[in-house]
């Protein structure tokens, strides 16, 4: 029960707060600044949709591919597993992580042109999102579930954490 727990629970949260601390460490000072002064000037608002319209395409590729893949990967984890439907919207969840990878690529704004930590959960993505797929078709349940699990983690709650954070996109829509 308790190493069930410590796997389950306590280590990837862990993880989590360690990625995002990294993050934090690796941005430019003056991006953290802007950060604090964004969080000081919070106010509650309607979400501002109008400013994902004015992004490049390739960041509203990226956010209507994660926004899709997460709700399907939610379908995933409450649906029933095996039958028709999940392979379908599985086949569709890899595909949508592919694109919300590969667009990451293209978005570079935290650290002014440069790739950033984040980016390496792209890599991860690109990388692991093949091997559930192969891992199902090999009866790899196991394997397929977790590697399902840890990429929903990774790089939608903790990617997506991390485009919450005070004065990125994410925060100004719905809270700046």
């Amino acid at each position: 029960m308790v190493r069930k727990l410590l796997l389950q629970f306590i280590l990837p949260t862990l993880l989590t707060v360690g990625i995002i601390y990294l993050a934090l460490q690796s941005m430019d000072a003056n991006v953290r600044a802007r950060m604090v002064s964004a969080a000081e000037n919070f106010v509650p608002h309607a979400p501002n949709w109008a400013l994902i319209m004015l992004q490049p395409a390739a960041i509203q590729i990226h956010i209507a591919a994660a926004a899709s893949a997460f709700v399907i990967g939610l379908i995933q984890f409450l649906g029933p597993k095996g039958k028709m439907p999940h392979r379908i919207l599985g086949w569709i969840w890899v595909g949508l992580m592919l694109i919300t990878a590969i667009s990451s690529f293209f978005i570079r704004e935290i650290n002014q042109g440069s790739f950033s930590l984040i980016h390496l959960l792209s890599g991860w993505t690109a990388v692991s999102s093949p091997m559930i797929i192969y891992a199902a078709r090999k009866g790899n349940i196991k394997q397929h579930r977790n590697a399902a699990i840890s990429l929903f983690m990774g790089g939608l709650i903790i990617a997506g954490a991390l485009t919450f954070m005070p004065g990125r996109l994410m925060w100004r829509v719905f809270f700046g």
